[in-house]
């Protein structure tokens, strides 16, 4: 388990945007980690669904007493990462704004930042993709 991922989740977080290639699965890099954040709930849909193949996937649960998304998002086309933009609308109002992007993705962290207009929002990159 990624244990300084872990630690950049604080008080002042209100969700993480995990960007993929790939539909959600056990063997990816950050799975353990989005699943623990969220009580087990990605591993239980993913036994009752056996794969999770939706291109975006927002999933919620509480964090430090507070509502918390994770937004897994499948990654193929820059234009696609504006479907993130309707699921952040989708959560609950929040004065924690910091979200963290995990982005494992061919696309790079520039280019993230300049499509999502993000700009109430502190964020913070875990990985700086594979471009």
């Amino acid at each position: 388990m990624n244990k300084d991922l872990l630690l950049k989740i604080d008080e002042s977080s209100s969700g993480v945007i995990w960007i993929t290639e790939d539909s959600i699965n056990s063997s990816q890099s950050f799975f353990h980690e989005m699943n623990y954040l969220l009580d087990g709930l990605i591993s239980r849909e993913l036994i009752e669904k056996e794969t999770i193949d939706e291109k975006n996937s927002l999933f919620f649960a509480n964090s430090f007493s507070h509502p918390f998304f994770i937004i897994h998002h499948k990654y193929t086309t820059v234009a696609d990462l504006k479907d993130i933009e309707s699921n952040i609308n989708i959560c609950p109002k929040s004065d924690r704004k910091k979200i963290l992007i995990i982005n494992e993705a061919d696309v790079s962290s520039e280019e993230i930042s300049k499509t999502l207009k993000l700009k109430d929002h502190q964020i913070h990159f875990i990985n700086e993709g594979t471009k």
